[in-house]
């Protein structure tokens, strides 16, 4: 686990003969037989595996496993899990209220106000049961924001791949989703197909002043393309909880783009959903005890 976050194992008790550890870094050596660590924390692939010789449960405490290569892991005969729905609440809520800080220009207001300018906006925001609500994806975190969205009377779209069954949303093609979604929130895993799909080409597909909203992964955008977007004045706003490089560089091109709002990577964190990774984790060690594992 990565020290910098504030998940804690006090509230655990380790299985006999075993003892909890949470490192700043990913640890190698011997003697490390089970390893949880968060996509903040770094990624492990084989060279990362074959440092840890004795390892043989290595686990997500994110819902995605986009960090761990889990076919190498396999190869060595290591047990790999994750953490699933253990903050779709928290992620709904999150993407919920980046969604309306950038509908109603919070952001902006904020930072002019900031400046000396006690003035309204040149752009009027637009009413919510006006705006459009476009979801790429629709795992759980992404119904759970439909279904807030359509409780304040927004418009929902979404584009997946399978057939879905929920007549308050319509689901709708790449293309319309780009075109006619003046927020467009992103809620799909990290894979090759959809890794920077989110490109310049896409971005100019989209409305005039449109909204960016992502709460998944940040490698799903350009960054550089939405940058460009946001100071050319054909992307209003920006809400991102993800980046590509967490934390960003000094000399990100999103640090320094206008109408960004910016979450480090936060929108999983409550008073309950603090604990539940390492809990899971503890509970995926339990069970492979159960079942006879050497571990």
């Amino acid at each position: 686990m990565d020290g910098k976050q504030i998940l804690t194992t006090d509230h655990l008790t380790p299985p006999r003969g075993w003892s909890w550890s949470i490192a700043r870094t990913v640890p190698r050596g011997e003697g490390i037989h089970a390893l949880a660590i968060s996509p903040e924390s770094g990624t492990v692939g084989p060279s990362t595996l074959d440092a840890l010789p004795d390892l043989q449960i290595l686990h997500a405490t994110s819902v995605g496993t986009d960090h761990l290569d889990e076919v190498a892991a396999a190869a060595r005969g290591v047990i790999t899990s994750n953490t699933p729905a253990y903050c779709t609440a928290e992620v709904a809520d999150h993407a919920l209220a980046l969604v309306l800080a950038s509908v109603r220009h919070l952001p902006i207001l904020d930072r002019e106000i900031r400046r000396g300018q006690w003035a309204l906006p040149t752009r009027p925001p637009s009413l919510l049961a006006d705006t459009t609500l476009g979801l790429w994806g629709f795992g759980p975190i992404a119904q759970a924001l439909a279904h807030r969205a359509i409780a304040l009377k927004m418009k929902v779209l979404v584009h997946t791949r399978r057939p879905i069954d929920d007549h308050s949303v319509r689901q709708v093609s790449w293309e319309e989703l780009l075109c006619s979604s003046n927020v467009l929130s992103l809620h799909v895993p990290l894979i090759s197909a959809t890794r920077g799909r989110l490109d310049r080409d896409a971005l100019s597909r989209m409305p005039a002043r449109a909204h960016l909203v992502n709460v998944a992964r940040g490698e799903l955008i350009d960054e550089v393309a939405v940058a460009r977007a946001l100071r050319d004045g054909d992307l209003a706003s920006a809400a991102l909880d993800v980046l590509s490089t967490e934390p960003p560089p000094a000399d990100h091109p999103l640090l320094s783009a206008p109408n960004v709002l910016l979450t480090p990577h936060a929108a999983w964190l409550s008073d309950r959903s603090i604990h539940r990774p390492v809990q899971r984790f503890a509970d995926v060690l339990a069970a492979s005890i159960r079942a006879g594992s050497p571990v």
